[in-house]
Formats: C-alpha cells, sequence, structure tokens
C-alpha cells in the first residue's frame, strides 16, 4: 500500500488566533487539560519500544471517521496520521499497565502488518487506556486462553495536556473544543458500521484484525447480544471518568438509530 506522508513530516501547520484561545479560555492552567482519545470499532494497538501503533483492516461495511463528538470527518484511506502536542514533562515513558483481566490483551506479539491497514496512526503512550462498556464473548484457537469475557467495546485513552494550542491529529483538520469549565477535550476515533449488519459479519471483521498480528490463532465464536447494551456508567459506579457523557460511548448505527448491535467489532491490544 502507498501511503502519504510516511516519514511522518513533523510540520506544524496554522497558526495560533484569538478564536482558538477562547475555545479553552484564557484563564485554565494549560497543563490541567485532559485529552481522551476514544475508539469505537475494529482497532489492533500494536505496543512499540516507544510509542503505539493503530491499525484496522479495510471492510467494505465499515465507516472510518475521526473528530469531536457529532462532528467527525471521514478518514483517509492509506494515511498515516500523527497525535501531536502530548510531549512534554507528563509524557509517560514506558507504556501504561493493562490488566488483561479487564481487556483483550494478546502477548508475545513480535509484529503487525502495518501494509493491509487502511489506515494508521502513530500515538505516543497515554497515561492511561480505559476499557468501557463491555459485552460477552467467546473464542477459539491457541490464543484464546489469553482472552477473558465481557469484552471491551470502545477503549479511551488519556493524555495530559502542556499546550492546548500545539494539540492536533496531524492531517486531520481537528479542532480541539471543550465545554465553558471544562477541563477535558474529546477525539472520537470510528472504524464500524453504520448500518445494521448480520451478525456473521462479527466473526469476519475479527478474523482480518487477527491476520493482522502475524502467527496468532484465535478466532471469534459468539458475540451476539439481545437488546440494548448498556452504557458504562462514570466512576466510582463505572469505568467511565468522570465529567464524560456516557452518550459518547454510543456505536455509529446507534448513534444514526440504524441498529442497536455494537458489538460487531472489538479492538485488540499486542504486546511484546
Amino acid at each position: 500500500m502507498n501511503r502519504r506522508n510516511s516519514s511522518l513530516s513533523t510540520h506544524r501547520t496554522g497558526v495560533e488566533t484569538p478564536k482558538k484561545k477562547q475555545e479553552f479560555g484564557q484563564g485554565h492552567r494549560r497543563s490541567a487539560l485532559t485529552l481522551y482519545i476514544w475508539f469505537h470499532g475494529l482497532f489492533g494497538f500494536y505496543f512499540k519500544k516507544d510509542h503505539i501503533v493503530v491499525v484496522t483492516p479495510f471492510m467494505e461495511e465499515h465507516k472510518y471517521f475521526a473528530g469531536s463528538w457529532m462532528q467527525e470527518s471521514p478518514i483517509k484511506a492509506g494515511e498515516w496520521y500523527r497525535l501531536r502536542g502530548v510531549t512534554g514533562p507528563q509524557r509517560p515513558a514506558t507504556p501504561p499497565a493493562i490488566d488483561p483481566a479487564k481487556d483483550a490483551v494478546l502477548s508475545g506479539i513480535s509484529k503487525v502488518d502495518m501494509d493491509s491497514s487502511y489506515f494508521l496512526t502513530r500515538l505516543d503512550f497515554p497515561k492511561q487506556i480505559i476499557p468501557v462498556r463491555y459485552v460477552n464473548a467467546t473464542f477459539a484457537g491457541r490464543a484464546s486462553s489469553q482472552l477473558h469475557a465481557p469484552f471491551p467495546l470502545v477503549h479511551l485513552f488519556e493524555y495530559e495536556i502542556p499546550d492546548p494550542d500545539c494539540l492536533n491529529l496531524e492531517p486531520l483538520e481537528w479542532k480541539p473544543k471543550r465545554s465553558a469549565g471544562s477541563l477535558t477535550t474529546n477525539l472520537h476515533v470510528f472504524a464500524e458500521p453504520q448500518e445494521i449488519v448480520p451478525n456473521e459479519h462479527a466473526m469476519h471483521a475479527f478474523m482480518s484484525l487477527v491476520s493482522m498480528f502475524p502467527g496468532i490463532d484465535l478466532q471469534l465464536q459468539d458475540s451476539t447480544y439481545r437488546g440494548c447494551i448498556p452504557l458504562d456508567l462514570n466512576s466510582p459506579h463505572g469505568n467511565l471518568p468522570c465529567g464524560l457523557d456516557p452518550r459518547e460511548e454510543l456505536s455509529l448505527a446507534e448513534r444514526g438509530k440504524s441498529g442497536t448491535q455494537p458489538a460487531n467489532c472489538f479492538g485488540l491490544i499486542g504486546q511484546p
């Protein structure tokens, strides 16, 4: 696959404007701002030595979007996306701890097939990764012993932002936003169906994702769910951080009122 910007250009575009300052407010400490990146759908998170590569296979039924809630833009096929503005003294030098009993973690992963990804995203290590909105799923294959039900539908990557004016996801045309008085801003990334799809889609999609981790023997057997999957509550009653809106856990199909089956596509974390 030919990729634009494969060198991950460090050129910063755009200039600071009064309007941009107003979006974040001039009276707040910049170091207090927290970014949450919400990943919805079929993603592989591959941990390298000093960063994370996010991959997703191309699926005919999937839509690929990124941006602020309800204001996402289409993601370009074959593009490299790079998160900027999260470096500084608060940046973790080591990967966040992942509890394999609460997330879909595959250990012993030595490589990932980046050439087969619809697009690629490079992320610095976040402060933490927060799995939310669990459903039950059953698996088969040698690697199935590493996975534990229930299974999270959405992953949040948390970052502390030293300078909000420098925050962007190159080359996405995204302007971070937050409500008045809020100390958080959110970026949503989708790779999932926007319409109702048959249950067989889950198996096919999961197989395509697993194939991006060469040598892994793993199959999804069942992830059907009857009725509406409950949204995860805010802490301490749920896993969602306080101040975030649980409605932003919704899938594209639910959000568009086209279905109530967000359990079709999952994410996997691959670690050495």
